[in-house]
């Protein structure tokens, strides 16, 4: 969860480097939290069929639009610890975009089947171990348990 919330904190952070285990992380929390979401609006009854365009597409996507916004700084942190600039996550980004646009717009599936290896990179590839241009290696989270208080 720290490495969750860390991602979360830094969401206007560019610079620096983020290890593989903070990628997956945010990504699986994430998934959860959509799919939590998408229950609530399931109970609400936002995808029956006399819902409109605005009560069901719009009120999934607006308030997880922060946490696009910090996958996709934790994305160029995590191109950074692989040596790679930060640039290359604007094309990923810009190639996923014109992707959901001939998705809604063409019901095309288009090349997303492409795109998802290039994703799998970005959380399997092991990112560089000494320092590099984008900075140190980035330092591991530890989950410590408290030790338990002596008993009386």
């Amino acid at each position: 969860m720290s490495y969750f919330l860390s991602s979360l904190n830094r969401m206007f952070v560019f610079n620096g480097r983020a290890r593989r285990l903070e990628f997956w992380w945010y990504f699986l929390i994430c998934v959860d939290l959509f799919a939590v979401w998408a229950l609530i609006l399931m109970a609400c009854g936002v995808f029956s069929s006399r819902a409109s365009f605005l009560s069901s597409e719009y009120l999934i996507a607006i308030p997880l639009v922060p946490f696009y916004m910090a996958f996709f700084s934790l994305m160029v942190r995590r191109s950074h610890d692989m040596g790679y600039s930060g640039w290359l996550v604007v094309a990923f980004a810009l190639l996923l975009a014109a992707g959901f646009l001939a998705l809604y717009y063409a019901s095309k599936m288009s090349y997303f089947p492409l795109l998802f290896p290039l994703f799998l990179a970005f959380g399997l590839k092991r990112g560089q171990r000494a320092p590099n241009k984008y900075g140190e290696a980035p330092p591991m989270l530890f989950f410590r348990p408290k030790k338990p208080a002596a008993a009386l």
